[in-house]
């Protein structure tokens, strides 16, 4: 183990973000912003199609069914 300590005056640039992006062979698929659930460029509105549709990619992403 090191004897690293964390100094925050070498912090720098540090930006807030609340946007979640999930990615597959490069290309966006999922987005969480403050505007909405984004899917394959789609704002999705509906709340349970947002479930389905973001379950789906997880479990196609993670190769279970």
């Amino acid at each position: 183990m090191s004897d690293y300590k964390f100094n925050p005056d070498e912090v720098v640039g540090v930006t807030a973000c609340n946007v979640f992006r999930f990615s597959k062979e490069g290309g966006e698929v999922l987005r969480l912003d403050e505007r909405g659930f984004h899917y394959k460029g789609q704002t999705i509105d509906d709340a349970g199609e947002a479930y389905r549709l973001f379950m789906n990619w997880m479990n196609n992403a993670t190769g279970e069914e």
